[in-house]
């Protein structure tokens, strides 16, 4: 990673918050003391830290977006992926710093001698290595959201120029692209573009100037950098999959994939609960949460149900209703941030009366938590009006008394 990155700290936009030692202590004990499970499990105060800092990155290289701008759903993609980044090098890292457990011979380290072990690794995955993926996230993030408004006004300025790189030493990769001008539509952007490789400080503009010569020599054109390989502007992603974090992990890149993308979903619906909390003001945003599976979609079609389509949505009007204090059981938003995994996994009854589904899942004390779907239920998402598998209400109710008359199972 070291003969990756570029760590010139001089070339860096913004020096970012070192990491906590409480952060650092509660992950080691954490990592020392509990049954942890590197291998299938993500270490929550690492991964924090982490996605807060390129959601940082990412807001400041956006700019202002709120809800209603037509980057607002772009700017969500972004920082779903950049918790499925952070993830993946979350994984990479707390197995690095699993190996420290132990010496060389194979006997356990005291705490303290484990702690000191761990400094290095800390270090460079917090500080040297965060720090330039903040600056770069920052400068994709730009350039992506540039990509978007330059597609917008395509029919006034439809060409691009390359600007010269702002770094103090700049590159020589890049030089052969300084100020020269290609179409908008020419596949010379899909292969290359400013911030695709580690330390790259160019620019690009919209312009209405005409194309220069495009030809380039194949001397002149450099390799995009592993993990900056992709256009942020078409997949969302600040960092592609040929990061060595996410190619160069620890066990199967299958396994790996679907823990990172479990803990995005939590960790998105787990912030998004949080801002309606501090806020309490919806937008009118939805959010796909989950999927009808075949047991469930073959009962209701004996019900002569039939969904128009498989997607399971959660409206932050919904979630709202869900946190309320006045609520005799309000949910937190830990509890609704693995309601993807609840709604795969959890008991499933019809409820014959109302005609909705009920996914019941036994928690701690004699309590079960109950998610509510409609199927069918008619809202309007966008400004256009659907019919989506609707999630109507969440909460706790006594575990004797989760299943009611008129209640038909589905699944257990």
């Amino acid at each position: 990673m070291d003969d990756l990155y570029d760590l010139d700290y001089s070339n860096y936009a913004d020096l970012i918050p070192l990491i906590s030692d409480d952060v650092v202590v509660s992950t080691l004990r954490r990592i020392y003391n509990e049954n942890f499970d590197p291998q299938n499990e993500i270490e929550e105060n690492l991964f924090d830290h982490t996605w807060s800092i390129l959601n940082e990155a990412t807001d400041k290289g956006f700019g202002k977006i709120e809800y209603g701008h037509p980057d607002f759903e772009f700017l969500q993609e972004v920082k779903y992926n950049n918790a499925v980044f952070a993830a993946f090098k979350t994984h990479r890292q707390q197995n690095d710093l699993f190996v420290q457990l132990t010496d060389d011979k194979g006997v356990p380290k005291s705490f303290a001698q484990f702690k000191k072990d761990s400094e290095p690794i800390i270090g460079r995955y917090n500080v040297d290595w965060l720090q330039t993926e903040y600056n770069t996230a920052l400068i994709r993030a730009r350039t992506a959201v540039q990509f978007k408004q330059f597609e917008r006004e395509a029919h006034i300025y439809p060409n691009l120029k390359w600007l010269p790189s702002m770094a103090a030493i700049p590159r020589e990769g890049h030089k052969p692209f300084y100020n020269r001008v290609w179409a908008q539509s020419d596949p010379f952007w899909r292969s290359h573009r400013p911030g695709d490789e580690w330390g790259c400080k160019c620019g690009i503009t919209s312009t209405d100037e005409p194309v220069t010569d495009g030809v380039i020599s194949t001397q002149e054109m450099p390799e995009a950098s592993p993990g900056l390989d992709n256009n942020p502007a078409e997949d969302g992603k600040l960092f592609s999959d040929t990061h060595p974090y996410v190619k160069d992990g620890y066990g199967s890149l299958k396994k790996r994939r679907k823990l990172a993308e479990l803990t995005a979903d939590s960790a998105v619906i787990k912030a998004w609960a949080e801002e309606i909390i501090e806020t309490r003001k919806p937008k009118g945003v939805t959010k796909e949460v989950g999927t009808l599976d075949k047991a469930v979609l073959k009962f209701l079609k004996k019900e002569k149900i039939h969904p128009a389509n498989r997607q399971i949505v959660l409206s932050d009007s919904a979630l709202n209703h869900m946190l309320r204090d006045v609520k005799k059981h309000p949910l937190a938003p830990v509890d609704i941030a693995k309601i993807k995994g609840y709604l795969q996994t959890a008991e499933t009854y019809f409820d014959a009366g109302k005609k909705n589904i009920l996914f019941i899942v036994d928690k701690e004390n004699g309590k079960s938590l109950k998610i509510v779907v409609q199927p069918n239920y008619k809202c309007k998402i966008n400004g256009e009006k659907v019919e989506v598998n609707y999630v109507t209400t969440s909460g706790y109710i006594e575990t004797y008394n989760k299943v009611a008359n008129g209640y038909k199972k589905i699944k257990v």
